[in-house]
């Protein structure tokens, strides 16, 4: 629950006022990789750390971080609201902020876009988790060693930071619907040459989980941007936040089905269901009417 709460819709939702259009997705881009950071960072910290002292002891050492967070979150979320009540950001914020969240969430539906992009993220959470939670099982069916599996997989953790920054400046120069149509259009692609195409070994696993860490978190960027582009800055917490619904039931059903292919020792089915939803998550993505910033 407090991770689902926490998603990136309410940081950017506060953030987007203080940096302005022509910066949030530059700026969503690094924020987005800034999470694969504290994970590359933490994870061996927290590991090393209940091996030397245990569970309860580093539970403790983990709340450090976030208590020294609130602070500055406190102080965003005040510069944020006294920049969105003045206007500065060149929204009509103070409507925005005045209308309930079941108006806002109405009228959105209404737009065909914003269901393309709900769309395709409850795509990207069934692609995600198929890679998060399977991938290594999966590699090691391959033949690929316990040890290689889990460099390989800290290679794509790597690869999600790359790939996070690099399209949060993509989306500076670029129409956003075609960065991420193209993500989820190279999903497609490489699932399948590497699925039904290229030999399985270390080299083709290796090259298969950059390229997917590389387009793995960074489709965030685009989507939240669209969204906060065409429903405001004010509304993009909250509607950004029920996109991510749909990116998590996508996720628990493919965590479900993944579990049900590797035990069966046949995930092609899941492979093909895959390939087949990110390529209809590309062409909704590229149908989808942005507003461009100037």
């Amino acid at each position: 629950a407090g991770s689902g709460s926490l998603s990136f819709g309410i940081i950017m939702g506060a953030l987007s006022p203080l940096l302005g259009r022509k910066k949030a997705a530059a700026a969503s881009g690094i924020l987005n990789a800034g999470s694969g950071m504290g994970g590359a960072i933490l994870s061996p910290v927290l590991q090393a750390a209940s091996n030397g002292i245990g569970i309860n002891k580093t539970m403790y050492i983990l709340a450090v971080p976030f208590f020294a967070v609130i602070p500055v979150l406190i102080w965003i979320g005040r510069v944020s609201r006294g920049i969105a009540a003045s206007g500065d950001d060149g929204e009509t914020a103070g409507t925005e902020g005045s209308a309930s969240s079941i108006s806002i969430l109405k009228e959105a539906l209404k737009s065909p876009d914003y269901r393309r992009l709900m769309a395709g993220f409850s795509t990207c959470g069934f692609h995600m988790i198929i890679l998060q939670t399977h991938m290594v099982t999966q590699f090691k069916t391959y033949g690929v060693s316990d040890s290689t599996a889990a460099v390989i997989y800290t290679a794509y953790g790597v690869a999600s930071i790359a790939g996070s920054v690099l399209v949060g400046f993509l989306c500076t120069r670029f129409p956003l619907k075609n960065v991420l149509g193209s993500l989820y259009t190279t999903r497609a692609v490489v699932a399948t040459l590497f699925i039904f195409v290229a030999p399985k070994s270390v080299l083709t696993c290796t090259i298969f989980a950059l390229i997917m860490g590389a387009t793995g978190d960074a489709t965030v960027t685009p989507t939240s941007e669209i969204i906060s582009r065409r429903f405001g800055a004010a509304s993009m917490g909250f509607l950004f936040g029920i996109t991510f619904v749909c990116h998590q039931i996508g996720a628990s059903v493919s965590s479900s089905l993944g579990g049900i292919a590797i035990s069966s020792g046949n995930t092609v089915p899941l492979w093909i269901t895959d390939i087949l939803l990110c390529t209809m998550a590309a062409a909704v993505s590229y149908r989808v009417r942005t507003i461009e910033s100037e």
